[in-house]
């Protein structure tokens, strides 16, 4: 619903980042060693693949991904993904797979538009998330939301 749910300060580079109030768990992956960075409220990821003379250090670039684990508690899988760029940069494609159970379900490529892009399963569910940047596109991220089951949405009778 737009609420923010964790705006405590952030350590400049982590390896992880827990949002428990949501359960989802944001991780950055790349060849070699990798970690995320949050300057100024975005969150990008700093990598041996980083380009740095062309300025893309701590931006998300086509070798690393940010991926969003969305745990099982009060909420349940989700059907649809926001995000929300404060830095783009190249063309503004990405690349999006979803997971649900470890298994790829489907991998679609979004332009980013007005900062933002709105992936939906047409009703599939999943319970992972990765992002990347697709060729001369790097990005930092400011914000993602999720649309989540709640766990009655998988009760009957």
């Amino acid at each position: 619903d737009g609420t923010p749910v964790d705006t405590d300060a952030l350590p400049f580079i982590r390896e992880a980042k827990n949002f428990g109030e949501v359960d989802v768990r944001l991780i950055a992956t790349a060849p070699g060693r990798e970690q995320l960075t949050f300057f100024g409220g975005e969150v990008g990821v700093s990598s041996a693949f980083d380009n740095i003379f062309a300025g893309e250090a701590g931006l998300v670039n086509d070798r690393e991904n940010l991926k969003f684990n969305l745990r099982d508690g009060p909420f349940g899988d989700a059907t649809e993904a926001t995000f929300e760029f404060s830095e783009v940069r190249g063309d503004g494609e990405v690349r999006v797979r979803f997971f649900e159970d470890g298994d790829l379900i489907d991998r679609e490529t979004y332009q980013i538009i007005d900062g933002q892009i709105t992936a939906d399963l047409d009703g599939a569910s999943f319970d992972q998330v990765r992002i990347r940047a697709l060729d001369d596109t790097a990005f930092a991220l400011d914000s993602f939301a999720f649309d989540r089951m709640v766990e009655d949405d998988f009760l009957f009778g």
